[in-house]
């Protein structure tokens, strides 16, 4: 692609790529959240045990879904705060 396009083809298609993660981001984690906030934007998820393993999970939103800390760039994890 380099040969083909040369430096600014390669940044462009960089910030394609950025741009697809932040939308990613936005729809898994800011929207999702935004729309269980409570009136204090707080979010109280659900969490169920499963009876045969003893495991525990969240539903309603998924509060077990955030960004691997490596994968974390734009610090969503900060915002997971348990009071």
């Amino acid at each position: 692609a380099f040969e083909t396009f040369g430096k600014e083809g390669c940044e462009a298609l960089f910030s394609l790529c950025s741009i697809g993660s932040i939308d990613t981001m936005i729809a898994n984690f800011l929207t999702t959240l935004q729309e269980f906030a409570d009136d204090d934007s707080r979010v109280h998820g659900q969490l169920n045990i499963n009876t045969e393993t003893g495991r525990l999970s969240s539903r309603k939103p998924n509060l077990q879904n955030q960004p691997a800390l490596e994968k974390d760039k734009y610090k969503i994890r900060k915002a997971f705060q348990s009071s």
